[in-house]
């Protein structure tokens, strides 16, 4: 599913216009990101956890070369789905 197709998904299933739908999705993305870029994690009850981690610095490799070239740490995000989104999956719970 892409961001049209929820968009339109959104816009039916409550009963709503498809402009209103995104404006919704757009700010509902916007407010996570913000979250997430304060360093601040997001939890969705039933769906699942957004979290900002640092990732730990360590050393690549150039194909080219086959030098090591040293890869700084950064800020990434990870998610880490709710028991409800593992189970509608057919994980386990």
């Amino acid at each position: 599913m892409n961001k049209e197709q929820l968009v339109s998904a959104l816009a039916r299933r409550n009963h709503t216009t498809i402009p209103a739908a995104r404006g919704f999705l757009d700010s509902f993305t916007a407010l996570v990101t913000q979250s997430l870029a304060s360093g601040e994690k997001v939890r969705l009850s039933g769906f699942g956890v957004f979290e900002p981690r640092l990732s730990a610095p360590r050393t690549g490799r150039n194909p080219k070369t086959n030098t090591p070239v040293p890869i700084p740490s950064r800020r990434c995000v990870v998610f880490h789905p709710g028991s409800a989104l593992r189970s509608a999956v057919g994980g386990d719970a």
